[in-house]
C-alpha cells in the first residue's frame, strides 16, 4: 500500500522566511518538514528559472535538517520553456539534494 502527501511550498513562503529569520518553524513548516523527513521517498518538482531551481525550491531544502534526507530515493523533476531546462535537473537540482 502507497501513501502519497503532496506537500505545497507556495503555502509555506511565509512560513518559510520567518524559518530563516527566526530560526524556528511555524506549525504548518513543521508538520511540512516531518513529512518530508520521514518519507520513505520524495518526488520533488520545481519550476525552472534562470537556468536552475526555484527560490522557494532551495529554501525549502535550506531548513530541512542537514543529513535528514541520507539514504532517502529521490525522484527529481522540474518544468521548463524549452528542453534544455531539463539541464537544470543534473546543475542545480541533484547537487541541492546530495
Amino acid at each position: 500500500e502507497v501513501e502519497i502527501t503532496v506537500v505545497e511550498l507556495r503555502q509555506l513562503a511565509v512560513d518559510i522566511a520567518k524559518h530563516l529569520v527566526a530560526g524556528f518553524p511555524p506549525p504548518a513548516l513543521r508538520a511540512a518538514l516531518d513529512t518530508v523527513t520521514a518519507a520513505d521517498g520524495l518526488i520533488v518538482v520545481t519550476p525552472v528559472f534562470n537556468a536552475s531551481y526555484s527560490g522557494l525550491f532551495k529554501s525549502f531544502f535550506d531548513v530541512v535538517e542537514r543529513g535528514a534526507l541520507e539514504g532517502t530515493p529521490v525522484i527529481v523533476a522540474a518544468t521548463g520553456g524549452t528542453a534544455r531546462h531539463s539541464l537544470a535537473l543534473e546543475h542545480a537540482v541533484r547537487p541541492l539534494l546530495a
